[in-house]
């Protein structure tokens, strides 16, 4: 998504995380957990026409199981609905080709060249090279 080879659209930094290994990758946190909450409302679901598959009984008792399932359903669409629409509204498409003039390079090898050149583990070098592309990308540079 946000790496040279994949950059289709730019969703803003609020809606996103850097990653640790590479430092010019953008991780798309809330599309990701949307796409988890899938799961969540789907098993939702199966519970509720597993407990409506057959007729209720005398007092109806056994449908106050679906409540719960119902009421969280509704909660959890509700939010990832209005996450994901504030999301889309701080997205951009890509115009050219993806990737843009070449991209950020091997910037995930960066990290590892400065180590050695330093001393610090490979870590360390990780938040500079992330300065570095975030500069880059402020600059008009990919």
């Amino acid at each position: 998504m946000a790496s040279a080879e994949f950059n289709f659209i730019k969703i803003a930094d609020a809606y996103t995380t850097g990653s640790s290994l590479m430092p010019q990758k953008k991780n798309p946190d809330v599309a990701e957990l949307a796409r988890g909450k899938a799961g969540r409302v789907i098993g939702n679901l199966v519970a509720l026409l597993t407990l409506l598959k057959g007729l209720p009984m005398s007092y109806n008792r056994d449908l106050q199981e679906d409540k719960e399932r119902l009421f969280d359903t509704a909660d959890t669409v509700r939010a990832t609905v209005r996450i994901l629409a504030a999301m889309l509204r701080n997205t951009t498409i890509t115009r050219g080709l993806p990737g843009g003039r070449g991209g950020s390079g091997p910037a995930g090898h960066r990290p590892g060249r400065l180590s050695r050149a330093q001393g610090p583990a490979v870590p360390a070098g990780t938040p500079c090279v992330g300065a570095l592309v975030a500069l880059a990308e402020r600059l008009g540079n990919r």
